[in-house]
């Protein structure tokens, strides 16, 4: 009896950590990552803008892979919050369909603080998130896949550009509910001019808590948002750190 009760206490947690939701402090201003310019046009314009809530706590800030020595002189890797760094790839692909890109970004934060209660199922240090945007033959978005770095919290949500008989049968009328959070069934891309994905991040986790596209424009209401602008660099340069 005492071992069930131990291994219904751990199914308890494993669950709950994967659905949780840590409270979203109340902010006037909220931080946006944004990228900074890159030479490929296209991987610039489709860059997401990524929404941290409660930036005072570092492990909540967008950084750098790095690399250091600690003083006994043994290698430390360590996220550098002091350059927020967008990593991107681009990969194209053709299918019966027609001819299809995906652009990959990737960001990443020092931790995701250890919690007992509540559990966090992915503690631990360096982790980060993953989006991709696939494009169709006209350079439009057709998908959205968010996924952590850890292969974790998977979820592909289409937009308004993605044909309908393209969609799997029966797909929800109601906003999709993924691992404890409420998502949109679709992106709708219609009437906004100089759209952008804009990805809330829940503190803490780093889970994709909201997606929603947004005017660029609005960026510029500093009342709103603190934007911080971050590198935009290629993904091979996580291959190797100085």
């Amino acid at each position: 009896m005492k071992v069930f009760r131990i291994l219904m206490l751990c199914a308890l947690l494993i669950l709950s950590a994967c659905a949780h939701h840590k409270k979203i402090p109340l902010e006037t201003t909220r931080t946006v990552y944004s990228a900074d310019s890159c030479q490929d046009a296209l991987v610039y314009d489709y860059a997401p803008l990524f929404l941290t809530y409660d930036y005072r706590a570092s492990y909540n800030r967008i950084g750098d892979p790095s690399a250091r020595y600690d003083d006994p002189g043994n290698e430390q890797i360590f996220i550098d919050t002091q350059n927020p760094v967008i990593f991107f790839r681009k990969n194209s692909f053709t299918t019966p369909k027609g001819h299809y890109t995906n652009l990959i970004y990737r960001v990443h934060f020092p931790k995701v603080p250890f919690r007992l209660i509540p559990f966090y199922l992915t503690a631990g240090k360096n982790v980060g998130v993953m989006v991709v945007i696939t494009l169709d033959s006209q350079q439009r978005p057709v998908l959205v896949t968010t996924v952590h770095t850890c292969g974790c919290y998977l979820v592909i949500v289409p937009t308004s550009f993605l044909p309908r008989d393209a969609l799997p049968k029966r797909w929800p009328e109601t906003p999709i509910r993924a691992y404890g959070e409420n998502l949109p069934r679709v992106l709708d891309y219609s009437n906004i001019r100089y759209p952008k994905l804009l990805i809330h991040l829940r503190p803490g986790v780093h889970r994709v808590m909201h997606l929603e596209i947004i005017a660029k424009p609005k960026l510029q209401d500093s009342r709103q948002f603190n934007v911080i602008y971050a590198d935009l660099r290629p993904v091979r340069e996580l291959e190797k750190f100085p």
